[in-house]
């Protein structure tokens, strides 16, 4: 082992000798070992460990191309932002970077990169995967695009309308399109084996979900006969949605003037945006359900003709239970009824009329200010008379000496 060692020493010496003297001859120039100094100082690691830091500085985009973690590329085509697993050769689209995407935002199927391409298979970053049955899914994706410059997620497009999905898509994470106010209809490849849509909305393939309700979907969507899940909250935050329908086949759910409520009319499952300022409760409702009427702002007034009994705590934002006034109709159990909207949080109270009830014209109070019979002030000033029907419609009739005119305008209210 000694005799090893000296003799590797002795060599060791000796190639050190003879590389100092081909440089004073000439034999090798020093140029040489500059320019293999430099190449190492330049060349950086392809990959990034996957325990990097990410509150460390972002790594700096050349080419189009960061390596984020080892297995994983980012590459940027045409604006738009790519997660390649280099294991799969699948990619993830996950953002824009430059130019934010506006109008009609066309997935692409698949990308080239370096020569090879990747089919496109997920949209959004890593999270759970819309349409899992495993709220825990996670996207094909190991890392978080990570480049600079002018760059967004898809979560906020505030200027796409239209978003066309291809066949390839197999996950969408529940963090895509969610904020994106003008988005009025999503369009599914209808060879896609995961998804689908109807209406612009976003099903699974058997379209028994709903995924994703647009922000910007408006005026009336019917759901399938198969469909029996919804995400709640969503139709109350399009603004411009005035109408949801069912088919007579739904088991599940049923629609009164423009609102899903169950199959046996019990619970109000979910109201469009753009219901207006009043909404009207059938008498065959009790429960209030989750998110119900989560998004709309727009409420003034709410008529009870029935007995709410249950109200779930997020059926209703903060802005509708400090503005909105409740109508509950008279009788013996009214504090009870009252005392459950006061317990969601509500303050404002109202009766309303009952059916039955009777407006005539207004009585004058002086003979002198009834100009049809100003010498008898007990035979009434003409006009229409209301009568409040038993479903909450107004009959309207004339009531008077005087005719009306040849083409009477009835008031909306």
């Amino acid at each position: 082992m000694k005799y090893s060692t000296y003799i590797g020493r002795r060599a060791s010496v000796a190639i050190s000798i003879i590389l100092v003297a081909s440089l004073c001859i000439g034999v090798i120039p020093l140029s040489a070992f500059a320019e293999t100094a430099l190449k190492v100082q330049v060349e950086a690691p392809k990959q990034i460990s996957e325990t990097a830091n990410i509150a460390e500085p972002r790594p700096a985009q050349v080419g189009g191309e960061v390596s984020l973690a080892a297995g994983t590329t980012t590459v940027l085509d045409k604006g738009l932002v790519f997660v390649i697993d280099n294991a799969t050769n699948t990619a993830a689209l996950t953002g824009w970077q430059g130019t934010q995407p506006a109008e009609n935002l066309v997935v692409p199927a698949e990308i080239r990169h370096n020569g090879k391409v990747s089919v496109v298979a997920t949209l959004g970053a890593q999270g759970a995967v819309l349409g899992s049955e495993d709220s825990t899914t996670k996207a094909p994706t190991s890392a978080q695009a990570s480049i600079t410059g002018q760059e967004g997620t898809l979560a906020q497009l505030p200027n796409v309308t239209s978003v066309t999905i291809p066949e390839s898509i197999t996950a969408i994470t529940a963090d895509t399109f969610t904020d994106c106010p003008q988005l009025a209809t999503i369009t599914v490849a209808p060879s896609n084996p995961t998804y689908a849509s109807v209406d612009g909305l976003l099903y699974n393939k058997a379209l028994t979900r709903i995924l994703l309700f647009p922000g910007g979907t408006e005026g009336v969507v019917t759901l399938p006969d198969q469909t029996d899940a919804i995400p709640a909250s969503a139709p109350s935050r399009c603004a411009n949605l005035n109408t949801l329908l069912v088919g007579q086949g739904n088991a599940v759910f049923s629609t009164i003037n423009g609102s899903l409520y169950s199959k046996d009319e019990s619970t109000l499952i979910a109201c469009p945006g753009g219901i207006g300022e009043t909404l009207t409760l059938p008498k065959q409702t009790t429960t209030l359900g989750p998110d119900a009427l989560a998004g709309i702002t727009t409420l003034k007034s709410i008529v009870v003709l029935g007995n709410i009994t249950t109200i779930d705590p997020t059926a209703f934002n903060d802005q509708a239970k400090q503005s909105t006034t409740i109508a509950l109709p008279g009788g013996e159990d009214y504090e009870t009824r009252k005392a459950v909207w006061q317990s969601a949080g509500f303050k404002n109270f109202a009766t309303p009329a009952n059916p039955g009830d009777t407006q005539t014209p207004d009585q004058p109070s002086n003979p002198g200010d009834n100009p049809d019979n100003p010498t008898d002030p007990s035979k009434p000033a003409s006009g229409f008379t209301y009568k409040l029907l038993e479903d909450y419609t107004l009959e309207a009739s004339w009531t008077g000496e005087l005719s009306p005119e040849s083409t009477p305008i009835i008031p909306p209210t």
